[in-house]
């Protein structure tokens, strides 16, 4: 499928992350959208932002996991549009924890957005993209996860080597039909996206035990940590998919270095051997124990004093892993703060601020620390800070994936999640 202008994609999951970066994309060559999420609020705005910039929309509030809401959204989109040329099985969440310790009601939830949110797709699309003889392509959201099987995602990982299958087979299905429809599966690793956050879509009748482990807390925490350190964004993950559509690729795998880990358990598979851990090859992205917390020296003081300290953090963090412009990472407002940096073995790893209104601004953690509570440290030591300087409570904006870190640490949300730079942010709150 190498033409996209006035044609027409329906993508679910489209109200965040890779769904609505795929509708951004689609909507830059002109294709005609129809965007479903189980989020109301977010899709209206996702819809909203995507219509003022001239694209045709259509948005449907859809649980991928219910078969007949499913059968709706078919329905809508060909009696709106008359055709679907591109379909994106996205929607998808990641709770994360040790086998064992997931309940009835994770794998209900889990396996019913994950795998038989694509299966609903599948059953509700293709048979009418069939009847279309027209060129057509469905993208299938999986994970590296479909290929590996690392520790405390067993869950997850379950879901995604289902995607992967039921991927390869609707390939083969359909050339065994004579179609020409083309298929690719979508297999990335950790991308700064909510997906760390799914729990805030979970449903209320498949709520989650209260009471949580300390080996899923830190699981947790660790998967927060990695999605937050990935060095490649949805918008890139996006232009990616549709190159690979464009060239009908069925494996778009976006991070190659991943593939040794891939290799790596297909190998033991062939060997008979054990099971390979990818957390072996790769130490960084396994959970931290409390224990294995470093321990680091914090200093506090002016920008004038740390500014040869923090500005090189944060422009790593900001400006070279975000892509954040360099020119609004900086502000005036810096010589006003109070700054804290953390330092370990003589380098600094971490920085932040504390604004004299109170706010807590421009938390950065170099990505070999972010499972390591450094964080924790620097924003506990301006919560302090604030408290000595009288303060009646402490406020901060953050992306929408860190906010468990912050809530954590005692602070609650205010207000809906809002858009800024084309990223989904929070305001949240402490009182002291």
């Amino acid at each position: 499928m190498d033409r996209f202008s006035d044609r027409i994609a329906v993508i679910t999951g489209a109200a965040s992350g890779f769904g609505l970066a795929f509708a951004q994309h689609a909507a830059s060559l002109g294709m005609r959208l129809v965007l479903a999420d189980v989020e109301a609020v977010a899709l209206e705005r996702a819809a909203a932002q995507l219509a003022a910039s001239g694209a045709s929309v259509l948005a449907v509030q859809t649980d991928v996991s219910d078969a007949e809401q499913v059968a709706q959204l078919a329905d809508r989109a060909f009696s709106e549009f008359g055709a679907v040329h591109l379909l994106f099985n996205n929607a998808g969440v990641a709770p994360v924890g040790l086998v064992w310790e997931h309940s009835a009601a994770d794998w209900q939830w889990v396996l019913g957005v994950n795998v038989m949110g694509v299966a609903n797709g599948l059953r509700s699309f293709v048979p009418r993209m069939l009847g279309q003889n027209d060129d057509s392509h469905i993208v299938n959201t999986a994970s590296v996860a479909g290929f590996i099987s690392p520790t405390t995602m067993g869950l997850y990982s379950a879901s995604k080597h289902a995607v992967v299958t039921l991927s390869e087979t609707l390939h083969h299905d359909l050339h065994a039909v004579g179609s020409s429809i083309g298929v690719t599966v979508l297999c990335p690793a950790f991308v700064p996206t909510g997906i760390a956050q799914s729990e805030r879509n979970r449903p209320a009748a498949l709520a989650e035990n209260p009471t949580q482990t300390e080996a899923t807390l830190r699981a947790r925490a660790s998967m927060e940590r990695a999605v937050s350190s990935g060095r490649l964004s949805a918008t890139d993950v996006a232009a990616m998919t549709f190159e690979a559509v464009a060239e009908r690729r069925f494996y778009l795998f976006t991070h190659p270095a991943i593939l040794p880990s891939v290799n790596g358990r297909h190998a033991a598979i062939a060997s008979g051997l054990d099971p390979d851990d990818p957390f072996a090859r790769k130490p960084a992205l396994a959970p931290v124990a409390a224990s294995e917390v470093p321990k680091v020296r914090l200093e506090t003081g002016s920008w004038n004093q740390l500014r040869e300290a923090s500005q090189p953090v944060r422009f790593q963090v900001f400006v070279h892993e975000q892509g954040i412009d360099p020119a609004l990472e900086l502000d005036s407002v810096d010589e006003a703060c109070l700054h804290c940096v953390a330092w370990s073995e003589g380098v600094v790893v971490g920085t932040g601020r504390l604004l004299p209104d109170g706010h807590i601004g421009r938390m950065a953690v170099l990505a070999a620390f972010r499972r390591s509570g450094v964080g924790g440290q620097i924003l506990e030591r301006l919560v302090e800070e604030a408290r000595t300087r009288g303060h009646p409570q402490v406020e901060l904006s953050a992306q929408a994936y860190v906010e468990p870190f912050y809530r954590r640490h005692g602070f609650t949300r205010e207000g809906p999640v809002y858009l800024e730079a084309g990223i989904d942010h929070v305001r949240m709150w402490r009182k002291l």
